[in-house]
């Protein structure tokens, strides 16, 4: 936390934004820390995420299309972004 305020006082823009990012993911994944592996948690009963898994070749598969989809989704994504100027991190600066 206070290296975030550091970046913010020394304008540091891109990485305080990944730096608050990271943060967040942090606090929202605290609680499902602190409880594994119950999810959730009511009076009766809890709820286990180990409870009900899937089988390993249903996991597999689905490890699979997501790397096939991942490698045809984000180059087109990519481009498409840089076609309409919304990533100007790679851009080298512009000397006038």
């Amino acid at each position: 936390m206070i290296t975030l305020w550091k970046f913010i006082k020394k304008k540091y823009r891109i990485t305080s934004r990944y730096l608050t990012v990271f943060h967040i993911i942090l606090l929202l994944f605290t609680p499902l820390y602190a409880h594994f592996p119950y999810i959730i948690i009511t009076a009766e009963k809890e709820v286990s995420l180990l409870a009900n898994l899937a089988p390993d070749a249903t996991i597999s598969n689905l490890a699979i299309m997501l790397l096939i989809g991942g490698f045809i989704i984000l180059p087109g994504l990519f481009h498409l972004m840089r076609s309409f100027n919304m990533i100007k991190v790679l851009e080298k600066p512009q000397k006038d």
